[in-house]
């Protein structure tokens, strides 16, 4: 759509080590902040491999210090929280969208005990925050069956045509969401300027 975008991302990242990645990468930095992100973390939170990754693991809610994100919790929670913290304390009207990690087939018991307990977390999060947005591929994508990893995985990772049909699938999901709450997007171009119309919502 013609816009300019940064990938602040690399394989392996959690919520957690995104933390110290983003200062060497500079993304909370005035040359880099946008008018939106979108936040697709978690899956490699929840490897079973790294269950001792956070000291209070999962978390919830109460781990996050609304006033003070360097306060927030050792869990999950209190690291994902944190990414969404710095964003608004760099750019307090940015649109932020957060991602669900989609439905796989087959799916253990108890990774999708997992998965669902991070889908839960995140739906929650527009109760907390203004302008954030849920992007629900565990909901509205299609299932990662065989199928689907036949036509768009490459070595246990999606493809070049995977990953075209994923930026696709978001894009229109964001669409979709712009299309049915106007109102939040009408003063998108004044995010990050000096000014801005003061008659509708902001």
């Amino acid at each position: 759509c013609g816009l300019k975008g940064y990938n602040f991302s690399r394989g392996g990242l959690t919520a957690k080590t995104f933390n110290d990645y983003a200062g060497y990468n500079h993304v909370y930095t005035r040359e880099k902040e946008c008018q939106a992100y979108t936040i697709a973390l978690g899956v490699n939170d929840l490897n079973p491999a790294n269950d001792n990754h956070y000291s209070l693991g999962f978390g919830n809610i109460s781990d996050v210090d609304f006033n003070n994100p360097d306060n927030n919790k050792d869990s999950l929670v209190g690291w994902y929280v944190r990414i969404i913290q710095y964003i608004r304390q760099l750019q307090p009207k940015a649109r932020i969208f957060v991602i669900t990690p989609p439905t796989e087939s087959p799916e253990s018991a108890d990774m999708k005990n997992r998965y669902d307990r991070l889908t839960d977390f995140l739906r929650t999060l527009p109760d907390y925050f203004e302008f954030l947005y849920v992007i629900d591929l565990r909901k509205y994508a299609p299932v990662y069956d065989e199928e689907f990893r036949n036509k768009y995985y490459l070595g246990g990772h999606l493809s070049a045509m995977g990953y075209k049909f994923t930026a696709d699938m978001i894009s229109t999901y964001i669409d979709a969401i712009i299309e049915n709450n106007p109102e939040d997007f009408k003063q998108v171009g004044f995010i990050g300027k000096e000014f801005h119309n003061a008659t509708a919502k902001w």
